[in-house]
């Protein structure tokens, strides 16, 4: 589903050092931070043997469980990840980024309706949380709600005004719901933000020509080119 921010979120006390040198001395929560970091790396592999022995310490631990659910789904497990990122909420259900993450991996899976469940949990515990109006958004449209997802759309943008996702995404609903000339200003709003962002510059153009504006549509197109 297009229009998501599926960057995975990460508690800011997870901010990182450079990593130990003697991981045998760890205790649970530098391991942990170590295992992050090896995570962001890319080292999925070892990551996940890092994430497992914090695991095995501590069984009940609602981060490392969360980001070993969030690693599953970086390794292409994603129906995995959904089940272990569950159980990290069952921990800890009071941190809205792991229900963010959570619809994030939903959607990947084509569960939108279990997707946009999630990140109405985010937004009861964090109203003002503008990715997850975004992403609520995208999922609303993917079940055909379309009045709703350009209400969250609209949130999303009242909270974040500099949320390029957001104005592309409604921009993209109005296009396909035959609103072209109000769809072509969120594409506006986008290139503005963001002027290297090749999805509003496609749309852009392409609704310039489906209004018949043939030069601006060409001339969108030659600035994308350059």
């Amino acid at each position: 589903m297009p229009g998501f921010r599926r960057k995975m979120s990460e508690p800011a006390h997870n901010e990182l050092a450079a990593p130990p040198d003697s991981p045998e001395e760890l205790g649970v929560d530098e391991a942990l931070a170590l295992a992050i970091h090896v995570h962001r790396l890319g080292e999925y592999a070892d990551a996940e043997k890092l994430y497992r022995r914090v695991l095995e310490a501590s069984p009940d631990h609602a981060d490392a469980t969360h980001f070993l659910g969030v690693l599953a789904h970086h390794q292409g497990r994603s129906e995995e990840a959904v089940d272990i990122i569950r159980r990290s909420i069952a921990l800890g259900p009071g941190v809205a980024d792991r229900y963010n993450n959570l619809g994030n991996v939903l959607v990947e899976c084509g569960r939108a309706a279990e997707a946009a469940e999630a990140y109405r949990s985010v937004l009861a515990l964090q109203p003002g949380h503008a990715d997850a109006w975004n992403n609520l958004g995208a999922a609303l449209r993917a079940l055909g709600q379309f009045g709703e997802s350009a209400d969250a759309y609209r949130k999303a943008i009242d909270l974040d005004p500099k949320h390029v996702d957001a104005c592309n995404n409604m921009g993209n609903l109005l296009s396909a719901r035959g609103q072209v000339k109000e769809a072509v200003a969120y594409y506006c709003m986008a290139i503005t933000l963001l002027p290297s962002h090749p999805e509003a510059r496609k749309m852009l153009g392409i609704a310039y020509y489906t209004l018949g504006r043939v030069d601006a549509a060409a001339e969108v197109f030659h600035a994308w080119l350059t």
